[in-house]
């Protein structure tokens, strides 16, 4: 596909990790906003160290803005992502201190996962897997740069969030309440 798109013209890839800002319909953020709005613990993966990649959606659309009159970029491969590497325990640091509001963290090790019979997406908004990508390609073609950090991003999207008349939307994680109840609570 990647020869025909060269030859033709027409096809550039885009692989972002998680994207996030104004605007997300995924319940992630704004998960992380509700808990500690209303002063809830937030339950995390294993020992809160996965590292990931970020990308702000005001980045990743700079970043396809940029391609559009790029011929070199036709028939392309790009990682799109932010090059801080965060971990989920970084990421709710983040959010605790754009809100400025302290809540209990709650770590679930894989035993008691397993003991109780959940996987992290039923309690947290993100898988629990590492998921670093190589930006080099993009940085050192020309193309816009992600420059949103993870504070400046949540920020951003607190302000948007703050504008809309969100319920908390607690059915998305239906096991919160379960795997916070089967452990204690420890501070990051």
């Amino acid at each position: 596909m990647l020869v025909l798109s060269r030859r033709a013209g027409f096809i550039i890839i885009f692989r972002p990790p998680y994207i996030y800002g104004e605007g997300n319909n995924l319940y992630s953020e704004a998960f992380l906003f509700e808990r500690i709005q209303y002063k809830l613990p937030i339950p995390y993966p294993g020992d809160g160290n996965t590292l990931v990649q970020f990308i702000h959606i005001d980045d990743l659309v700079n970043v396809f803005s940029s391609t559009i009159f790029n011929e070199n970029s036709i028939g392309q491969v790009y990682n799109l992502a932010n090059s801080e590497e965060v971990s989920w325990g970084q990421l709710i640091k983040t959010a605790i201190s754009v809100l400025e509001q302290e809540v209990p963290k709650v770590q679930i090790s894989t035993t008691k996962m397993n003991e109780i019979g959940v996987v992290p997406r039923e309690f947290f908004p993100f898988r629990d897997n590492t998921f670093l990508m190589s930006t080099e390609k993009l940085k050192n073609s020309g193309l816009y740069s992600p420059k949103i950090n993870l504070k400046v991003g949540i920020l951003k999207a607190y302000q948007w969030y703050q504008k809309q008349n969100h319920l908390p939307n607690y059915d998305k994680m239906p096991k919160v309440d379960y795997v916070i109840d089967s452990t204690k609570v420890n501070k990051i």
